[in-house]
């Protein structure tokens, strides 16, 4: 009872009838055993097999025919429902709680509901909220700091009064100021923050601690600034005056970062960092400051940044920029080792191979700079995704330019 259909050859449509003695009738194909019924009726009309229809057209071919009108008419159906749907969208505004294509968000809420580590901010609208803004990114995204009074007592039985730095001989704090000192966040496991800030405008201080990462939600990096500040986002050195008291220690502030914000710092934007702390996608409108003081530092990596003022590295090696443009009419200044600069414009130094040789020969020679390596440009760049509010991005997307 199997398809006869799917054994035969579809170009051969001249097939003969042949009637044997005994008066069946087969076709002239051999291989096909399918005898045509003659009925009652005139010998003219003949009651098709599997083969054939009363057209004549055989069943493989009626599929292929049903199968390509079937094909068309959906395509056609599935035309005429996008432009009726798109039409209708079009003269409709979004509502609240559906995204662009109408569809209703039930499953993902507008705003959505963050988890206790990531935390959305958005510009205060006067002093009040400025400063209650302020306590509570410190909270959030700073260490603790070492108050004058808890570093006095915590060295008060320990050393001398004349052994102390920055106390008196009556055992009084002069020049120790509060500082932020190493915490149990430095190897912690749980605690990761994400402090994501809404275009604005943010007249706040505030230390960017471990794990923490300072992202703007605007387009373009002026989009969140940092103004009418005094350091901004920043990080210091930690542990003064118990690390080489007074200096510190740079060495260890890893695992932080901040991208696609804008800051215009009255002291320059402070940085100490040591590798594991990247600055992407900024637009820094004050000196950089990549040290503090004579704290050690080691390593760090900027990249599509535009710094109006000087950088300095102090203290620094072993730092990468790359598509930076430097303003500031001055070319960087210190390093210890190995700075690089990839894709960069503006103020760059010249290439240099690192210490000098004293004149006449000799090893151990002064040193009259870091090594400076130069790459005009790279042929693959890899970017990495930044986060924008919906909004903005809807906003700016319809702008003219």
């Amino acid at each position: 009872d199997g398809d006869s259909s799917s054994y035969y050859d579809d170009d051969d449509d001249d097939d003969e009838v042949i009637i044997d003695s005994n008066g069946t009738r087969y076709h002239s194909n051999r291989h096909l055993y399918a005898p045509l019924e003659i009925t009652s009726r005139p010998a003219a009309v003949i009651i098709p097999n599997r083969t054939t229809n009363f057209f004549g057209i055989r069943r493989k071919k009626i599929k292929i025919i049903l199968v390509a009108f079937i094909i068309a008419a959906t395509i056609l159906v599935a035309s005429l429902v996008d432009t009726t749907t798109t039409s209708t969208t079009s003269e409709q505004p979004t509502r609240e709680g559906e995204d662009d294509d109408g569809d209703d968000d039930d499953d993902e809420p507008n705003p959505p509901v963050f988890p206790e580590s990531i935390k959305l901010f958005h510009p205060p609208k006067n002093e009040i909220e400025a400063r209650e803004l302020q306590t509570i990114v410190q909270e959030s995204a700073s260490d603790p700091i070492l108050t004058r009074e808890e570093e006095f007592s915590a060295n008060n039985d320990k050393t001398s009064p004349s052994e102390k730095t920055g106390y008196d001989a009556q055992q009084q704090p002069t020049t120790t100021p509060d500082h932020t000192y190493t915490t149990a966040n430095h190897f912690s496991s749980t605690h990761r923050i994400a402090l994501l800030f809404s275009p604005g405008t943010y007249p706040i201080d505030f230390e960017v601690g471990y794990y923490v990462t300072v992202h703007g939600l605007g387009i373009h990096p002026t989009d969140v600034a940092f103004a009418n500040v005094a350091k901004g986002p920043h990080v210091p050195a930690l542990d003064k005056y118990t690390n080489r008291p007074p200096h510190g220690s740079g060495l260890d502030t890893f695992w932080r970062s901040i991208e696609n914000v804008a800051t215009y710092p009255r002291h320059g934007m402070r940085w100490t960092v040591s590798q594991a702390a990247p600055l992407r996608r900024m637009h820094i409108g004050a000196n950089l400051d990549l040290y503090d003081g004579d704290a050690w530092v080691s390593g760090g990596v900027m990249t599509n940044v535009v710094v109006e003022g000087n950088v300095n590295f102090g203290g620094q090696q072993q730092w990468l920029m790359r598509n930076v443009d430097l303003r500031g009419g001055e070319v960087p200044v210190g390093g210890a080792w190995s700075l690089v600069f990839v894709g960069c414009v503006g103020d760059v130094p010249r290439e240099f191979g690192g210490m000098m040789m004293k004149e006449g020969g000799g090893g151990g020679g002064g040193a009259a700079g870091p090594s400076i390596s130069v790459v005009d440009d790279v042929d693959v760049r890899v970017e990495k995704p930044y986060i924008v509010m919906k909004e903005m991005g809807r906003h700016r997307h319809h702008r003219r330019r």
